[in-house]
């Protein structure tokens, strides 16, 4: 996967994802199971991070790792409201092909351009996360006559693998979540992969 293919995927799951996808995986979960649960830890084979208290795993489309959701949020935006949008993370495993973590940010940055005219990058920061170089990249923009507020996290993985974070909510909520976003960032953890 390229990082055009990344933006892409991204961008259609903030477009789409007014959670359609979520809120009825949720709703069927609901169904069968009596009441939702919800998880502290988001953990696939290869990553785990903590989730902010009250998030749930949710069903993850083509292209995506993992997928978790605020089933606990009050939307009160109605333009939000009418795409049951949910605030969620979405975290993608692309590769760097010999590229600088700089580069793949810049990369990201074109392609949400592209994908998104109007978009507006509000922050870029340079940190590490346990020990990973990673970059952030902060952004706002609308569809659906929603006003969202992004904040991507590309983490340098082993060897060429990165790894994308996603978080999405809509602009009112930023301040709100900023603090709980950063921290599930510095959670994330790569897993050891067992040796041969």
């Amino acid at each position: 996967m390229n990082i055009k293919n990344v933006i892409l995927i991204l961008v259609v799951v903030v477009i789409i994802a007014g959670i359609a996808f979520g809120i009825n995986y949720l709703k069927r979960k609901e169904l069968m199971f009596g009441g939702l649960v919800a998880q502290s830890e988001l953990a696939t084979d290869d990553f785990s991070v903590n989730l902010p208290k009250g998030w749930q795993r949710a069903e993850a489309g083509i292209g995506i790792s993992a997928m978790a959701v605020n089933i606990e949020e009050n939307v009160t935006d109605p333009a939000a409201q009418k795409i049951n949008f949910k605030t969620y993370l979405a975290v993608v495993y692309d590769t760097l092909q010999n590229r600088t973590l700089g580069d793949y940010l810049q990369s990201a940055k074109n392609g949400l351009r592209q994908a998104v005219p109007s978009v507006v990058f509000a922050k870029e920061e340079e940190l590490s996360v346990n020990g990973r170089p990673t970059f952030t990249l902060e952004a706002e923009l609308t569809q659906q006559g929603v006003n969202f507020y992004v904040l991507m996290a590309m983490i340098k993985g082993e060897g060429d693998d990165v790894w994308v974070m996603s978080f999405n909510t809509v602009k009112d909520s930023w301040q709100e979540y900023k603090k709980e976003f950063y921290n599930t960032i510095n959670s994330f953890t790569l897993k050891k992969q067992a040796e041969n």
